[in-house]
């Protein structure tokens, strides 16, 4: 397998984690990225009467209400913010492992440019230029 197809294997799978990520942490989070400060509040006609968002973070999607009762609740039960963060470990994995395929297909560029042009040339290369150059490279 080439440098190539190992970059495009991991940028497939950096591209699948992401977005499973990315979905799962727009459907959990949606409150807090529209407001944070109202992220308790929004959605409902609650008049002078709004809980109010007392903590929040966006690492695992989750904040805590209060509301004017004085109890408070957490804006999203703890398992999806759970799964969110827990979904984030593949995400970060194939990240790495894209930027370590990136880093060493860049670094053999460099050798095989530093070594001279007939010895970068591969199969792609030689179905390029077509059947008309026939020579064997290394």
């Amino acid at each position: 397998m080439s440098r190539a197809e190992k970059l495009n294997r991991t940028r497939t799978a950096l591209v699948v984690t992401g977005s499973v990520f990315a979905t799962l942490y727009a459907l959990v989070g949606w409150k807090l990225l529209a407001g944070p400060s109202s992220a308790c509040s929004t959605g409902g006609g609650w008049g002078e009467h709004a809980p109010t968002t007392v903590a929040h973070s966006f690492f695992p999607p989750q904040a805590t209400c209060r509301y004017t009762s004085g109890t408070t609740s957490l804006l999203t039960p703890e398992w999806p913010a759970s799964l969110t963060a827990r979904s984030a470990a593949p995400t970060l994995v194939a990240a790495v492992a894209f930027a370590l395929a990136w880093r060493r297909r860049r670094a053999e560029r460099r050798t095989a440019d530093a070594a001279g042009p007939a010895d970068t040339a591969g199969p792609a290369d030689t179905a390029r230029r077509g059947a008309a150059d026939t020579t064997p490279r290394p």
